[in-house]
């Protein structure tokens, strides 16, 4: 089975909930992925907002929702540092800017790409 067309108005969200931020939006096998000084950070899969965090700080995040789940964008490949957040965390913009700011933190910390 194929993947859907990644959801404009979840792209459109995490744009504008980045308002301010310099990143680049780049497309990678036709769904959307967002670069931080070269280094992907986040994205949206199909209607869903994935993040990179921290694999110490994975619990923490994941304490928010028991829906979040590991990213695995093909069945049995899950990347290791990203988690892919519900509706309902992406729809409550305090927490979403909660958990993007600890993402953009994880990869401020790394040399540019």
């Amino acid at each position: 089975m194929g993947w859907s067309k990644p959801s404009v108005s979840v792209l459109d969200l995490l744009e504008e909930t980045l308002a301010g931020i310099e990143f680049e939006r780049r497309k990678m096998f036709g769904q959307w992925a967002l670069f931080l000084r070269g280094h992907m950070f986040a994205g949206v899969f199909q209607d869903d907002i994935f993040v990179r965090i921290r694999p110490e700080e994975q619990d923490v995040v994941r304490e928010l929702s028991d829906e979040i789940e590991q990213f695995e964008p093909s069945k049995g490949r899950a990347m290791k540092e990203y988690l892919v957040l519900p509706p309902a965390i992406f729809e409550d913009r305090e927490t979403l800017i909660s958990v993007l700011n600890r993402t953009i933190d994880f990869v401020s910390g790394s040399p540019p790409k």
